[in-house]
C-alpha cells in the first residue's frame, strides 16, 4: 500500500526553546508522517522514499545502526525539549527520538548540505 512506503525525513525542532540549528533525521511512512511531526515536536523539511528492500522496522534498525553514526561524523549530537530522554524523565512513554543534531548555522540554511550527507549514506543501500 502506498501509505506504508518507508521514507526518511529531515526535520527541525519546533518547540519554542529549540534552536533553529537543531535537526533530526529519521524513518517513517507516508501515513505516519503527520503524526510523527506532531508527536516529535518538529517540522519536516525534506523526505525521500526508501527502497522496498526492508520493512519499516528494518529501516528503523538501519537508521539507528548506520545513518545516526554517519551523521555523527558530520554534526554534533544535541538534546531538544521533549526528546525521548526528557519524556522518560517525565514518566511518559512516547514514540520520540534522541536523534537530534546541531548544524553550524540554521538547519534551513544548511539543508542542502544535510540532504547531501543523508543521500551519500543512502547511496550505499541502493
Amino acid at each position: 500500500m502506498r501509505n506504508d512506503i518507508p521514507m526518511i525525513y529531515i526535520g527541525l525542532g519546533s518547540h519554542w526553546s529549540d534552536s533553529k540549528r537543531f535537526f533530526t533525521v529519521g524513518t517513517t511512512t507516508r501515513k505516519g508522517l503527520e503524526c510523527r511531526e506532531y508527536a516529535k515536536h518538529m517540522d519536516v523539511l525534506w523526505t525521500i522514499c526508501l527502497p522496498k528492500t526492508k520493512s519499516k522496522a528494518g529501516w528503523d534498525t538501519w537508521d539507528t545502526n548506520h545513518m545516526g553514526p554517519w551523521i555523527d561524523r558530520h554534526f554534533e549530537r544535541t538534546r531538544v525539549m521533549y526528546d525521548r530522554t526528557h519524556m522518560k524523565e517525565l514518566g511518559c512513554n512516547q514514540s520520540r527520538t534522541n536523534s537530534w543534531w546541531r548544524a553550524s548555522k540554521s538547519a534551513r540554511e544548511q539543508l542542502d548540505y544535510i540532504i547531501a550527507v543523508v543521500n551519500e549514506k543512502l547511496e550505499e543501500v541502493k
